[in-house]
């Protein structure tokens, strides 16, 4: 959607000196859902290589268990990511309210399950190969 680019130019610079242009790296969005388990005995996965979902600890409220995770992304402008429960019984997750990348999940189905079943909502940039050239009609 980006419409707009933004370059350093010389001085004098005019867009009738532009002979061509071309984008040399272009990504797309990708969303997937990937299914997996936390435990105290394994707190932490990788969902996809540079995204790590890990499990920050439980606790018991009434009828219902708080589950908080915690996401750490190596690069967030190339990769997110929310995690929901996965399976019967799980009724929220909201991010925490202090803006950190971490998860409040409850559970309201009786005993936590162990392993605890997770979902990661996923959204990647990947690469689309190749260049591609820029119709300059606009530009001029």
């Amino acid at each position: 959607t980006v419409t707009i680019a933004r370059f350093d130019v010389a001085d004098g610079f005019s867009p009738a000196d532009i002979v061509g242009a071309r984008i040399v790296e272009a990504r797309t969005p990708i969303s997937s859902a990937i299914p997996f388990t936390l435990s105290d005995g394994d707190p932490a996965v990788e969902v996809i290589p540079g995204i790590t979902v890990e499990l920050l600890g439980t606790s018991d409220q009434g009828s219902s268990t708080i589950v908080q995770v915690a996401i750490d992304a190596d690069d967030p402008a190339l990769a997110s990511a929310f995690v929901r429960g996965d399976g019967p019984g799980w009724r929220s997750a909201v991010l925490e309210a202090e803006g950190r990348p971490r998860v409040n999940l409850t559970y309201v189905g009786g005993d936590l399950p162990e392993p605890i079943p997770l979902v990661a909502e996923v959204e990647e940039w990947v690469v689309i190969a190749g260049e591609f050239p820029v119709d300059l009609d606009g530009v001029r």
